[in-house]
């Protein structure tokens, strides 16, 4: 089996599911459940805050678990067969090494983080159904279930500010889903470089945590995440020390209306460089996968002595 197949590489996935959904469902209940249980705690915690400054917090802290939560099940993109008895059973299926290989890519980047975001959902909302339940019953004080007038963003929760009705009880969806979507637009050149931009690295960052995940059985996401802010750290340093920039806005304000958005010739160059060292760094995962042994090192999964 040489060729790719659509049908093999169905069955496969639905092989991975079948085997590790017991324990995605637990954890995905768990996960719920510590959302819950946070946003209940700090809004008995914070009681100086309005329902907006409270629903942004829950929409910002969200953000950064969620982010922190995907890269650590992409990093543990073959952890669910690092055991020999699972791994012989997985290499053993009728199917090519490409279809396993993009098998646990999917399930670990698609499934598992659509189910860390259905948890996030869930906890948002059993807190909802909490706080309306607890004012609906009185145990509370009257004036936390009524709806509170506030001047918050009326474009998405950012732009100009517009008189609504923002009540405790309020789902913090859309503050999530704004913090993931900013309004960039696709107006001018600049938004549409900016998005092209923010997609090459966020391919980066998945093809970095892949080949991570796939060449390490322990620490992982540790030593990705170290090198990752090893490249970071070099990356703003070396911009401050050149006196280098990305994107750059000027304008000036009251009565000039001077508007000016540049775009420094790095981008272009980053926009073409990133997804080329992603190419590289799945070459060099698929490349390590395919050298998988039933026994190898505690550390690493692949025998560079071989």
């Amino acid at each position: 089996m040489n060729s790719f197949s659509i049908n093999r590489f169905g069955k496969t996935l639905r092989y991975v599911l079948s085997t590790n959904y017991r324990s995605l469902l637990m954890w995905t209940i768990g996960a719920a459940l510590v959302v819950f249980m946070c946003e209940v705690f700090w809004k008995f915690s914070t009681h100086n805050e309005s329902p907006y400054d409270m629903l942004k917090d829950f929409g910002d802290m969200g953000m950064v678990l969620f982010i922190v939560a995907s890269v650590v099940l992409i990093s543990t993109v073959v952890a669910g067969i690092n055991n020999k008895r699972k791994r012989e059973s997985f290499m053993m299926l009728p199917s090519t090494n490409a279809e396993k290989y993009l098998s646990l890519i999917v399930y670990s980047t698609v499934i598992c983080i659509i189910c860390v975001f259905l948890a996030m959902v869930l906890g948002d909302t059993l807190r909802m159904a909490f706080l309306w339940g607890r004012d609906l019953m009185g145990f509370g004080p009257r004036y936390e279930g009524e709806a509170v007038s506030v001047f918050v963003p009326d474009n998405g929760w950012n732009g100009s500010y517009a008189n609504c009705w923002v009540r405790w009880y309020d789902s913090a969806l859309p503050v999530f889903l704004y913090n993931f979507f900013p309004d960039y637009g696709f107006s001018s050149w600049y938004a549409i470089m900016r998005w092209a931009f923010f997609l090459a690295s966020l391919l980066w960052v998945h093809s970095l945590y892949t080949l991570g995940g796939t060449l390490l059985r322990k620490y992982a996401f540790v030593a990705s995440s170290v090198v990752f802010i090893l490249l970071l750290v070099g990356f703003v340093k070396s911009m401050n020390y050149f006196e280098l920039y990305t994107f750059r806005s000027e304008w000036i304000d009251a009565a000039g209306n001077y508007y000016k958005h540049m775009i420094s010739p790095l981008v272009y160059v980053y926009c073409i460089a990133l997804p080329l060292l992603s190419i590289a760094n799945y070459w060099i995962s698929f490349r390590i996968f395919k050298g998988f042994e039933l026994i190898t090192n505690k550390w690493i999964n692949y025998d560079f002595h071989k």
